[in-house]
């Protein structure tokens, strides 16, 4: 009987232990066919499945721990009605030490929970860390055998290995979308570089540590004038940019004026500085060239624009020295005038009266004597053309007064803040300094209109008028040139509405369609060395435009001429006020 007992004994545990094998292996099945990107809950709810069934648990709830504070934080709760009661067993396993004691085990712990239900609390750890717990509800005929809590503790490791993996995966998923994020922020930070690199204004180069060339952006290639970058990188710096190969490499740093030698042959001079860079782990040089060829001719224009000032200075100061000698001599010219015409009133009288007494024997002699003197002084020569001397010389007097009078207006500095002006006494003043550019090759022709005084800087506008005279000028002297014909310059001034115009017409050769958009342009000039610097429209357009708030066009016809026209607010453009006459 006892042995028949035994045998049951026996079958009845392989029987068991059959189904947890087969439990066990139906959870392993059942984890597998989860995705690895699955979230957390999947697992949970495939183990909440096969331990309600495999362990006869009426309620489960999972535990994870928070890595942070490494607090429990409930992830599952079925069903959701238990929730309380399972959060508040395990929650008093914690603080009285109870669980401290399974996890250092990794056993399961059973206990009556207040409702009188058998509580079972099981760690979910790894040979790594602690992954959480599971808290359960079990049935009242649960039979908490060392075998099912061995089956207990096994479903607890794979179930903490599958939650570890899916964290794992799910940390792995993360960094991977950071990684992939952090490369596209990488190549768009790069791309940006590179763009702001390649069009900043500012010739850049690499340059290893052996003087060759590894990178460079559009401005240098443009600088150098190569047609592609390859052209210029692996070769030398010295060979084919600039001729400081030896300051072009590691740990040699410095700047420098110099001159490269573009691909057509000509000069640029650039500032060139080194700096030392790594790239790869490796020290290579970081050379920057900036053009400073305008800024030279800039800084040699502005050399020039002081000497004239000097010289200008020193003109005024001369006009104003010979103002005062030449109203002396126009006031004595004046008086030798006055007194010759009376003088020679006087000496007719005196003819008349030496007439009327030379048939007297008494006084023939001394009128032959009288007559043989006029014609020692050849006076009748002196009363035919010593009026016109007086004349000439008034008029040359007035002349001078008149030119001295220009120089000082012409020459006195601008007011800070502008001021009202008579633009056509402006045009006349100026035409008057003028005058030597255009006396041999072309006739002024003026039509001053009624215009209103203007608000502004009188001074710049002189400029603007001397350098469209100086400019109509030397265009008729080229379209006159080898004959002896004359051109003319036609200065006309009228109102136009709230503006004033000025138009300076000439006679000249006339400016080519070809280049009529870069005449005031900085530096453009057709004209030959030394006769101009190219700045003279471009410094009227920005008095006339930026200045003034006008306008400054023109219209031309090759052969035939160019009209230059001005229009200027008669007002400030901010200011609707009106505007006080000069004094």
């Amino acid at each position: 009987m006892s042995h028949a007992k035994d045998l049951d004994d026996v079958e009845s545990l392989e029987t068991r232990h059959l189904q947890s094998l087969e439990a066990i292996l139906s959870l392993d099945r059942a984890l597998a066919a989860i995705p690895p990107d699955a979230a957390i809950g999947a697992i949970l709810e495939t183990v909440n499945l096969h331990a309600k069934q495999a362990l006869n648990f009426q309620a489960v709830a999972f535990f994870l721990v928070n890595p942070n504070d490494f607090t429990p934080e409930l992830a599952f709760a079925d069903p959701p009605e238990d929730r309380p009661a399972l959060t508040r067993e395990t929650n008093q396993a914690i603080e009285n030490g109870i669980f401290g004691w399974a996890l250092k085990r990794n056993q399961a712990l059973v206990q009556l929970a207040e409702d009188s239900r058998q509580f079972v609390l099981h760690p979910l750890a790894t040979p790594r860390s602690t992954i959480g717990m599971l808290a359960a509800f079990a049935h009242p005929d649960f039979n908490a055998s060392p075998s099912s809590l061995v089956f207990l503790s096994v479903i607890m490791s794979k179930v903490a290995l599958s939650i570890e993996n899916g964290l794992l995966h799910a940390e792995l998923h993360t960094h991977n979308q950071q990684l992939k994020e952090a490369v596209v922020q990488l190549r768009d930070s790069e791309l940006q570089l590179t763009t702001v690199l390649e069009r900043m204004p500012i010739g850049v180069t690499i340059v290893d540590n052996k003087g060759s060339i590894l990178w460079l952006n559009e401005a240098l290639k443009a600088m150098i004038g190569a047609t592609s970058k390859e052209e210029v990188i692996s070769h030398k710096c010295g060979d084919v940019i600039c001729d400081s190969a030896s300051t072009c490499v590691r740990g040699i740093q410095g700047e420098r004026e110099q001159k490269i030698v573009r691909k057509d042959g000509r000069d640029l001079s650039v500032l060139h500085s080194v700096h030392p860079i790594e790239v790869g782990g490796v020290e290579h040089s970081l050379g920057i060239f900036f053009d400073i060829t305008h800024r030279r001719a800039l800084e040699t224009d502005l050399n020039r624009a002081r000497k004239l000032e000097a010289v200008g200075q020193l003109a005024a100061g001369i006009a104003h020295e010979i103002n005062t000698p030449a109203q002396f001599v126009g006031d004595s010219i004046q008086f030798l005038s006055t007194a010759l015409a009376d003088m020679l009133a006087l000496t007719a009288r005196y003819r008349g009266a030496i007439a009327s007494v030379a048939a007297e024997p008494l006084h023939a002699r001394l009128a032959q004597e009288v007559s043989a003197a006029e014609e020692t002084a050849d006076l009748e020569y002196v009363e035919q053309n010593a009026p016109a001397a007086c004349d000439r010389a008034r008029d040359g007097i007035a002349r001078i007064a008149a030119i001295v009078g220009a120089m000082k207006e012409f020459a006195h500095p601008d007011q800070r803040e502008k001021a009202p002006a008579d633009l056509n006494r402006a045009l006349r003043t100026t035409l008057v300094i003028a005058r030597n550019e255009y006396k041999y090759v072309a006739d002024i022709e003026t039509d001053f209109g009624d215009i209103p005084s203007v608000l502004c800087h009188v001074g710049d506008l002189n400029q603007v008028f001397l350098n469209l005279f100086v400019n109509a000028a030397h265009a008729i002297s080229d379209a006159v040139k080898g004959s002896s014909a004359r051109g003319r310059i036609r200065v006309r001034t009228r109102p136009d509405g709230n503006r004033v115009c000025i138009e300076i017409s000439d006679t000249g050769c006339g400016i080519p369609e070809a280049i009529a958009e870069r005449i005031y342009d900085p530096f453009f000039t057709t004209k030959e060395v030394g006769r101009g610097s190219g700045q003279g429209l471009a410094i009227a357009r920005s008095i006339v435009v930026d200045k003034h708030g006008g306008s400054l066009s023109h219209g031309s016809v090759v052969g035939k001429g160019t009209t230059f026209k001005i229009l200027l607010p008669i007002g400030d453009p901010l200011d609707t006020g009106q505007i006080p006459e000069p004094a």
